[in-house]
């Protein structure tokens, strides 16, 4: 028994060994061989060629410079060469004996690539002679076993374009293994290709996470001047609590993610920059990549700026069933500060840009997301949709706040989905709120079909529980919606208290109108603009208009010149108001409406982006079923009309067997059902009405598939 113990101690003693504890501190003047603090290591570089595999190497705050390592197996090239799974820990005074004693904010522990020591704060071109290319390099064997925590990591300067991938990339942190950052600080790090700060590249570094890390103001020439991750498919790589500040490039500012899976959660970027496309973020699925995705999921865009997508540019030009989702996330006060560039896609908050290499199957989802106070020069000021190439790509919006964007010189201030040629785009905007957006043709929502090749094959754009309130201008071409030689549907929609000449559908598009309110506070319902003809409104019942400017597409399941009478203040229903139980019921009923309650109460749908609380007492399901195809009114014939007493019902046609006749009084409200039978192809059927009130009613007759609607008034 006591030779298995000793046997047992042996072998621990044996790990524990293996996996030591290495000490450095720069100031340290006992033997230096790194088994303790008083004989610590002065040079971090000497400490990692003499560590084994998984060591802890902690290092006290201190400025420490990479040398050459041993192992490197190539030309000379100074850096920290992390060749195997070891630990660096930086954040101590010299005196702890755990790691939960370190503060690294109070021992700020540099890992420098400035030789000389004569960097000049913010300027990337003076005395850099003597700066190391990666301050860290991360080579394939490395996998998520390996640590990086507690460390500032400046200095990188990666500017030799001599075909050296390496050379021109990852100032601070160049790794093609997946490494684990945390608390670290990457700042005043430059290249002149990709990644000022932190480099992540190919199949080796998947699986990579960066946590409770700050970028900021690194720079770089091409792609991503704070953080760059490129070809990494599968788990990819996670951020998570990291803040992206300041950072500058041609192509995302902050963040440049090319080609690979990536998660970001509760990430902040603020105030970065870049020339081209993408001020904060770019995620680009190029070169034919397939089935990647973008997570972005409680994160904030804040004042960042680029000349298109001031906030985040996703761009898709090749590459198959790839997605991006963005979740809880804030887009404010982003810009686009200068006339978009030709090809891009210009938004001040989002743009979306498939071009020009044919992508498809490709999803977009904006879930929970707050999108104010951005703006553009020329285009868009909030999210902008762009498919100039591609074939069955889909867009969602849900949940979302679109306020106060704006286009200085531009058109449309809230979004916008353009479409080119023969491509194809599914979208579908629900449960959305836009609110104050500004544009001198279109401040709300504008849906464009520019028909410079074939017309596309298949397009289907719906707005569904949406509002669209308190948009204000002068111009006389202005709309809340516009729609260009497209195809849109409004699905219980509200659209009131805007203040502008022209309001409505804009231009040429065809709108299908469901369910929906039109109140404009004197101003008209419709702009009739470019080829508009009225057939290109149809409307599916339901809706409430509150002028007769949309006459010639509505029919007598819809409500105008009434008042949604909504409750003082707001845009939900009063207990009073015509749209109560009076919308059509539709086979896919969406389960909330716009304030998050039950969408369907009581078995009766309302109109409108509200559904209310309020119930008018009466069987409304009956007659509301999608199904029931209008026909032509003139099909029924109703006697004497207007009528005291009895009213007499005739109607020619096909219907065999039972029908069902409902009164629907002048709130939209279902007030009488019978059934009677019919058998030949004309019938007479006489309807007892001298107990109604007096007053304008609809009489609605159906066999259950098809359906009949006329007006009558009581008197």
């Amino acid at each position: 028994m006591k030779s298995i113990l000793f046997k047992i101690l042996f072998l621990c003693l044996i790990y524990n060994n293996t996996n030591a504890q290495i000490f450095v501190n720069s100031s340290a003047s006992g033997n230096n061989n790194g088994t303790s603090w008083q004989d610590a290591f002065n040079d971090l570089s000497e400490a990692i060629d003499s560590s084994n595999l998984n060591d802890e190497i902690w290092v006290a705050s201190g400025t420490y410079l990479p040398e050459n390592p041993s192992l490197w197996p190539d030309t000379i090239k100074r850096t920290f060469y992390l060749h195997q799974d070891i630990s660096l820990y930086g954040g101590f005074n010299g005196t702890e004996t755990t790691l939960d004693q370190r503060d690294p904010v109070a021992n700020v522990t540099i890992l420098s690539g400035d030789v000389n020591g004569d960097d000049i704060v913010d300027d990337f071109d003076s005395n850099k002679d003597d700066n190391v290319i990666n301050v860290i390099y991360v080579d394939t064997t490395v996998s998520t076993a390996a640590i990086i925590d507690g460390f500032t990591i400046q200095g990188g300067h990666a500017d030799i374009d001599d075909g050296v991938w390496t050379n021109k990339r990852g100032g601070g942190i160049f790794s093609y293994g997946a490494v684990q950052i945390s608390n670290c600080y990457f700042t005043q790090n430059y290249t002149i290709w990709h990644a000022g700060g932190l480099y992540y590249f190919e199949a080796g570094a998947e699986g990579g996470k960066i946590e409770d890390c700050i970028f900021e103001k690194n720079k770089c020439l091409k792609s991503g001047g704070g953080m760059t991750v490129a070809e990494i498919s599968g788990q990819g790589v996670t951020v998570e609590n990291c803040q992206f500040l300041s950072n500058e490039a041609e192509n995302g500012g902050g963040f440049y993610n090319f080609k690979a899976t990536v998660t970001l959660e509760e990430c902040q970027f603020f105030e970065n920059k870049s020339i081209f496309i993408g001020g904060g973020m770019i995620t680009s699925y190029s070169e034919n990549g397939d089935s990647l995705t973008t997570t972005i999921n409680n994160c904030s865009f804040d004042s960042n700026t680029s000349a298109n997508g001031g906030g985040l540019y996703f761009l898709s030009d090749s590459g198959n069933d790839n997605e991006i989702i963005i979740q809880s996330t804030n887009f404010t006060n982003n810009e686009v500060s200068s006339t978009a560039l030709d090809s891009y896609a210009e938004a001040g908050a989002i743009a979306i840009d498939f071009n020009p290499g044919n992508p498809q199957n490709c999803n977009i989802q904006i879930i929970d997301c707050l999108i104010e106070n951005n703006s553009a020069e020329s285009e868009v000021g909030g999210i902008g949709m762009y498919n100039f190439s591609g074939f069955d790509n889909h867009l969602e919006v849900t949940n979302c706040q679109i306020f106060n964007n704006n286009t200085t010189n531009g058109t449309i201030g809230g979004m916008s989905i353009y479409e080119l040629g023969n491509s194809t785009t599914s979208a579908k905007i629900s449960n959305t709120h836009f609110k104050g957006n500004s544009g001198s043709v279109v401040p709300g929502f504008v849906l464009n079909h520019f028909i410079n090749y074939n017309t596309p094959t298949s397009r289907n754009v719906e707005l569904i529980n949406c509002l669209f309130s308190e948009h204000h201008t002068n111009n006389v071409t202005s709309a809340v919606i516009g729609n260009a030689e497209s195809e849109l549907t409004l699905t219980n929609c509200t659209i009131a208290n805007n203040e502008m000449p022209s309001i409505g559908n804009y231009l040429s598009g065809k709108t299908t109108l469901q369910n929906t309110i039109l109140q404009s506070n004197g101003y008209p319902n419709l702009a009739q603009g470019g080829s508009f003809v009225p057939g290109d409104i149809v409307s599916l019942g339901g809706n409430l208009i509150s002028d007769d400017a949309l006459n010639a597409s509505t029919n007598n399941a819809d409500q105008t010149n009434a008042d949604p009478l909504f409750e003082t203040g707001t845009f939900l229903l009063s207990q009073n108001s015509p749209a109560i139980d009076a919308g059509i019921l539709l086979d896919d009923i969406s389960e909330f409406d716009l304030a998050g309650d039950a969408r369907l109460q009581g078995g009766c749908l309302d109109i409108g982006a509200y559904e209310s609380s309020y119930d008018a007492g009466l069987d409304c399901v009956t007659i509301t079923n999608v199904k029931e195809l209008l026909l032509d009114a003139t099909l029924l014939e109703i006697f004497p009309n207007p009528v005291t007493d009895q009213l007499q019902i005739s109607i020619e046609n096909e219907w065999q067997g039972e029908l069902r006749v409902q009164i629907v009084n002048s709130l939209g409200q279902p007030i009488r059902t019978i059934s009677y039978e019919k058998f030949e192809t004309k019938n007479t059927y006489d309807l007892d009405v001298k107990n109604l009130p007096n007053g304008i009613y609809r009489l609605l007759v159906s066999d259950g598939t098809e359906m009949v609607v006329q007006s009558f008034i009581k008197i």
